[in-house]
C-alpha cells in the first residue's frame, strides 16, 4: 500500500495549515506476478483508493462530525492527558490500541480533516497520516486484518487499530525503517526535512500487518 500526502496552502488567520492527502494502493508481489497461488497474499494491481479533494468530510471539522461522534468523549484535558501514556509506548515499542483517540507524539487523532496546528512540519504529516488511514476505516474503504478475526479473511474495523499499522517515509527524505503510529521524530526524524521549501509533500509507505490462516 502506498500512501501520499500533501500540503494544500499554507496557513490561513487562524494560523492553522491543512493537507490534502491521496491514497494509491498496491500490491507488489502481484505487480511481480509472485507467489499469486498462496492464499494469504492478496491479488490485485495499482489502483488510485482514495483522493481527499473530493470529500467534503475533510474540508471541514463540523462535517467531519457526521463521521466522528464520538470525538466530542475525548474532548477534555483527562483524556489528552491519558495520550502521554501512549506517546511512551509508541516511542518505546508500539502504541497502545486502547487508547484508541491518541496519536502518541503526534497528536490526537481528532479532527479527522485536513487541519494542523502544528505548521506545516513532519510531525504534523504523520498526524495527518495516521488520521487519513483512521478515516478510510470509518468509511470502511480499509478493513481489519489482525487478531481470531482476520485469520480468515477481512472484517469490518471502523475505529482503526493502531498496532495493525507502520509508516515509511519515502519522499522527501527516505527512512529505512518502518515506524509505528505515534513515535517521537527525535528520535528517527534528523534530517528528513527539507530546508527553505514553501510548498512541502510527503509519501509515506503503509504497512499493514495481516494474520492468516493458510490451511
Amino acid at each position: 500500500m502506498g500512501f501520499g500526502g500533501e500540503d494544500s496552502g499554507g496557513e490561513d488567520q487562524s494560523n492553522h495549515h491543512s493537507y490534502q492527502f491521496h491514497y494509491i494502493k498496491f500490491h507488489p508481489f502481484a505487480l511481480l506476478n509472485l507467489f499469486l497461488d498462496f492464499v494469504c497474499f492478496e491479488s490485485g494491481g495499482l489502483d488510485i483508493g482514495y483522493i481527499s479533494e473530493v470529500d467534503p468530510l475533510w474540508q471541514s471539522d463540523v462535517w467531519a462530525s457526521v463521521l466522528n461522534p464520538e470525538a466530542i468523549l475525548v474532548a477534555n484535558p483527562v483524556a489528552q492527558m491519558a495520550c502521554m501514556a501512549d506517546s511512551a509506548a509508541a516511542t518505546l515499542g508500539f502504541p497502545l490500541d486502547f487508547l484508541w483517540w491518541c496519536l502518541g507524539t503526534w497528536g490526537s487523532l481528532y479532527p479527522m480533516t485536513k487541519s494542523v496546528s502544528q505548521g506545516i512540519n513532519l510531525t504534523s504529516q504523520m498526524a495527518v497520516s495516521a488520521r487519513a488511514v483512521a478515516k478510510l476505516h470509518r468509511q470502511l474503504i480499509l478493513w481489519g486484518s489482525v487478531g481470531e478475526s482476520g485469520l480468515c479473511g477481512m472484517y469490518p474495523m471502523p475505529v482503526m487499530r493502531k498496532s495493525q499499522y507502520s509508516f515509511l517515509l519515502l519522499h522527501p527524505v527516505p527512512h529505512p525503517v518502518r515506524i509505528p503510529i505515534g513515535r517521537s521524530v527525535m528520535l528517527w526524524g534528523e534530517g528528513k526535512e527539507v530546508p527553505f521549501a514553501n510548498h512541502h509533500v510527503y509519501v509515506n509507505l503503509l504497512y499493514r500487518k495481516r494474520d492468516c490462516c493458510a490451511f
